[in-house]
């Protein structure tokens, strides 16, 4: 396969940062960290429920019910506390109402 290795070093600094006592946890799509963020919470024994999760979306913003899905997926997770748009504008050819329409019941 094609797997692309976790970057071991982010794991671990969110590590510290979850066991200095940081539980606001920041994503974006953009990133591309997801999996490592979800390996580093599985891995602190911090539970779930004590952290707030934030992502972001930008380039599957005309299906944020699959981005978020697939965010899930890659954390391991199986809820998010908040989901904004990561800018205030939409890619190039992308409609607020197409976002609007595919983006109810998130």
């Amino acid at each position: 396969g094609s797997e692309v290795a976790l970057n071991r070093k982010l794991v671990d600094s969110v590590k510290i940062a979850l066991a200095s006592g940081m539980r606001h946890v920041d994503l974006a799509e953009m990133y591309g960290n997801d999996e490592e963020i979800g390996l580093a919470v599985k891995e602190s024994g911090v539970p779930r429920s004590e952290l707030y999760i934030t992502t972001k979306v930008l380039k599957s913003v005309e299906d944020v019910k699959g981005a978020t899905r697939s965010c899930l997926s890659r954390l391991g997770m199986s809820h998010l506390d908040l989901l904004l748009l990561h800018a205030p504008f939409l890619p190039e050819g992308t409609s607020l109402q197409q976002v609007s329409v595919h983006s109810r019941h998130v």
